[in-house]
């Protein structure tokens, strides 16, 4: 039962960071000008994250963003792998 538990929490970990990255990444070519306009969606998802096209107004925003985006990505990823082995236990035996 350990090994579920650490791969709710590794795969909840690397969802975490690749989101948070991906957001963190998005922002910043955003405020160079370039046209990323998934990143103007994101920014209405997640709270306290607002869209803004000044890299140095940006940055306090781009971390707020980089953590949403890992707390989101950390509870859907520990859920997915959560759902996954509890259905697929009763198969696999």
């Amino acid at each position: 039962m350990r090994t579920h538990s650490n791969n709710m929490l590794v795969f909840g970990i690397t969802l975490g960071c690749f989101l948070a990255i991906y957001v963190a990444i998005g922002s910043l070519a955003s405020s160079m000008n370039f046209k990323i306009e998934i990143i103007q969606h994101i920014s209405d998802l997640y709270v306290t994250y607002n869209y803004q096209q000044t890299l140095l107004a940006n940055l306090q925003k781009i971390l707020i963003g980089a953590l949403w985006a890992f707390a989101d990505g950390f509870l859907v990823g520990s859920s997915l792998v959560w759902l996954y082995q509890h259905f697929d236990a009763g198969k696999s035996h």
